[in-house]
């Protein structure tokens, strides 16, 4: 592991005193999480195509401007090599993925990045919609987990009619540096 490392886990509320006694570092917050089940209607917006992010595209990951993303992956090739992703493209220049970021036998958990000058142009919404269909036609049922104050984030599975599902209602995490 690396100095970025950050172990996450799901509690219930009632344990948050013994989270924060044991690890006084540990963030908690809330989520929302939502299940699609069904194939999403893939939104068509004039001069972009969508297609998988590989070999050199990669990079053009860096220039969505989300650090978030590199607290997970050292870079966008390993970030790519490792999970399923669909990018919007226009004139070969990435400017939105969706991207698989944890899965089970049964489960893919997806989110996504947009740079901030395409944001707001329903670019998330179909490249999540265009990941979500190829991973329901392989037998996952897909999860998209957001905070409770990422509003835009909260938007994209609303709009691809995935379901509102409980699992648990929080989540934690806590910086870690291996000694």
């Amino acid at each position: 592991m690396n100095d970025k490392s950050i172990f996450h886990e799901e509690a219930p509320i009632n344990q948050f005193d013994t989270i924060y006694k044991i690890f006084p570092e540990a963030e908690i917050w809330k989520y929302l999480c939502r299940i699609g089940n069904e194939p999403a209607d893939i939104p068509h917006i004039d001069g972009v195509t969508t297609r998988p992010v590989i070999g050199k595209e990669t990079e053009q990951i860096r220039n969505l401007k989300q650090d978030w993303l590199w607290k997970y992956y050292d870079n966008p090739q390993e970030f790519c090599e490792k999970y399923d992703s669909i990018g919007v493209f226009k004139d070969d220049e990435l400017l939105s993925i969706s991207a698989v970021f944890s899965c089970s036998e049964k489960y893919s958990n997806i989110a996504a990045a947009t740079h901030p000058d395409y944001r707001g142009r329903g670019y998330a919404g179909l490249a999540s919609a265009s990941l979500a269909n190829i991973l329901l036609k392989n037998g996952k049922s897909i999860i998209w987990m957001t905070s409770e104050d990422n509003i835009p984030s909260q938007k994209i599975p609303q709009r691809l009619n995935f379901k509102p599902f409980i699992w648990r209602n929080t989540l934690f995490k806590i910086n870690w540096k291996p000694s």
